[in-house]
């Protein structure tokens, strides 16, 4: 069963990989994540909270290539949606990068459309969710 678990310190990560993400994420904004199967960890969220300005931005989400296609990527993203709700902010952004040579960019730039994110016209290096519903 997977679970998402806050973390403050890297040192809490067990995986050289993602704690090297842990550890390059720091920011006086971000809130970090780690998944785990069981007591391994499967990947890394870093969440920059712009709740002042109505935003929240993840900063990275990651799965390991071993545990990638079983949903986890998905989770973590609705964790960090729901998290951004949780914040009032009416959207989150990200600048989709693939961190590894497993993934090709046009690959996750379809994944996050199928997700509901789109290109910001004003930025196209990002995308964007709106999370809340304006009213005309």
């Amino acid at each position: 069963m997977l679970s998402i678990i806050e973390i403050t310190i890297s040192t809490f990560v067990t995986n050289s990989m993602l704690r090297g993400l842990a550890e390059r994420a720091k920011n006086g904004r971000s809130r970090m994540f780690i998944a785990k199967i069981s007591e391994c960890d499967v990947g890394f969220l870093c969440y920059d909270n712009w709740s002042d300005q109505s935003l929240g931005f993840i900063y990275e989400l990651f799965v390991l290539p071993e545990y990638r296609g079983r949903g986890i990527g998905s989770k973590l993203l609705s964790y960090s949606e729901e998290l951004a709700k949780s914040l009032h902010c009416e959207s989150i952004r990200l600048e989709p990068r693939p961190f590894d040579r497993t993934i090709d960019s046009s690959w996750l730039i379809s994944w996050y459309i199928g997700k509901g994110y789109m290109s910001m016209p004003n930025d196209p290096a990002k995308m964007e969710k709106l999370l809340v519903t304006k009213e005309a």
